[in-house]
């Protein structure tokens, strides 16, 4: 049982420990291009995010005007 473990055990780290070292070179490549990738990703998205909210303001002035008419039947 112990051997067998043993041997499972080698087996995989064998295994991972080869796989790994080749990809963590591509994989740190791919993660600073993507870090990279998301500031701006952000920048962009709070600059659309601005606009959003402007437009936001100017739709918030029809659903007023929704009250008036309320009223008035009221």
């Amino acid at each position: 049982m112990n051997e067998v473990h043993n041997a499972s055990t080698t087996s995989q780290e064998a295994s991972h420990n080869e796989p790994p070292a080749r990809p963590p070179l591509p994989k740190k490549t791919a993660n600073k291009r993507r870090r990279e990738v998301l500031p701006p990703l952000k920048s962009v998205v709070v600059y659309r995010t601005v606009p959003t909210q402007n437009r936001s303001r100017s739709v918030h002035p029809d659903p007023v005007p929704d009250p008036n008419p309320i009223s008035d039947p009221g």
